[in-house]
């Protein structure tokens, strides 16, 4: 489905499930929402879901000029604002916890915020990280076929590329269908984003998620995440990659239920 904003362009959605709180669902960099549908599944018979496509991924428009990240959680507040109901919980993976973060801050004040998830995400980047987006970046305006071999080796384990070739293919896929623009566009708001300045409204209940074998964001950079939290806690998924959510939806299930039914109570 598609929802028209304020702007004219269209963001793209995926919903599913049913219930009284609202899990909106935001996907990495250079994927689309697709990647949460085997999660949604795992939840769809006590959430409600909205996964959405990120400006410029999947089904949405490519926005006319460059977009922060609180820019691109503003396009998914909107959202929001017209159908995600009362009680709202961001769930976010890599870039997408990044919106989440920003549109739980954002939207705090309304009260319709009663928890807060990020997955496989790092707290406050080293030098060198940012001069990695920067690399990315100029990497990607040269065709997406130039930051594929990279980007899933970052991603996945040399097990998973190699016992799970119709799931990478699929990660594949979504990346060389993407926008080079949009993409190295993508990379230098993730060069131009922190946590640091979001704490002081993220007082919600926040769990943050992270992989084992995670090669992208390891996991004590997202503990480190976890522990800048005012509210925060940290899980660590065996044998996950970056891709937690994709490669083991029911762990993370497992995982987001648990937390969820502790803070909020039943759906």
């Amino acid at each position: 489905m598609r929802f028209r904003l304020k702007s004219g362009h269209a963001l793209g959605y995926l919903p599913s499930g049913r219930g009284e709180t609202t899990l909106v669902m935001l996907h990495p960099i250079g994927v689309r929402a697709q990647v949460w549908q085997a999660l949604a599944a795992e939840l769809a018979s006590e959430y409600r879901v909205l996964a959405a496509d990120a400006p410029g991924h999947g089904e949405s428009d490519v926005p006319s000029g460059p977009m922060s990240i609180g820019d691109m959680a503003a396009s998914v507040q909107e959202l929001l604002e017209a159908i995600g109901g009362d009680r709202i919980v961001p769930i976010g993976c890599s870039m997408g916890s990044s919106m989440a973060a920003a549109l739980a801050a954002a939207m705090s004040p309304s009260g319709k915020i009663a928890a807060l998830v990020l997955s496989n995400s790092s707290y406050q980047p080293s030098a060198e990280r940012g001069t990695a987006h920067i690399q990315r970046a100029e990497a990607a305006k040269l065709g997406m076929p130039n930051v594929l071999e990279t980007t899933l080796n970052r991603w996945f384990s040399a097990e998973v590329l190699a016992t799970r070739p119709e799931m990478v293919a699929e990660v594949a896929r979504w990346l060389l269908a993407g926008d080079p623009v949009v993409h190295a566009r993508c990379w230098a708001a993730l060069g131009n984003f922190s946590y640091e300045p979001l704490l002081p409204a993220l007082t919600m209940p926040t769990l943050a998620i992270g992989g084992e074998l995670d090669k992208a964001a390891r996991p004590m950079a997202t503990r480190a995440l976890a522990e800048a939290l005012p509210a925060g806690s940290y899980v660590e998924i065996a044998g996950a990659g970056h891709l937690s959510p994709l490669e083991r939806p029911a762990e993370f299930a497992a995982v987001l239920r648990k937390f969820l039914r502790d803070h909020l109570g039943a759906s």
